[in-house]
């Protein structure tokens, strides 16, 4: 069916055979790259940051890079600094945007993003040398 432009509602368009009233295309676009780019500025920069620094850290204990001491240290700080990037941006997100936020309920997000994050990365790094470790195998 095709929208009936003449009734356009803002953001949405009406079809007025089904009676559904639905985003515009534009719209749902915009919506998605908004989306991404809170995930990129919230979540998966502070990531990688925390993973640096961890690795950082985990280098100057000596820990190899190959190691599981250096794939726990990695994956904690990967986790601790999503949970900081997380409340952080929706600490500013209620103070600047919407203060219906609840930072207690983005909290716990953040708690289930930091496992997530920490148990995806402590996984990903001794994952990752497992190729280059069978060719060494007789």
């Amino acid at each position: 069916t095709t929208p009936d432009l003449s009734q356009q509602r803002g953001r949405t368009l009406f079809f007025p055979e089904t009676g559904i009233q639905t985003a515009r295309k534009e719209t749902m676009v915009l919506a998605r790259f908004a989306t991404t780019m809170e995930v990129v500025v919230s979540k998966l920069f502070p990531a990688g940051a925390g993973w640096q620094a961890a690795s950082i850290v985990a280098d100057g204990m000596g820990h190899a890079a190959d190691s599981a001491q250096f794939a726990a240290i990695t994956g904690a700080g990967d986790g601790l600094a999503v949970v900081a990037g997380h409340t952080t941006y929706y600490t500013i997100k209620k103070v600047v945007y919407d203060p219906k936020i609840s930072l207690g309920g983005e909290l716990g997000t953040a708690v289930w993003l930091r496992a997530a994050a920490a148990g995806s990365r402590g996984l990903w790094e001794p994952l990752g040398d497992t190729p280059p470790a069978a060719d060494q195998l007789p």
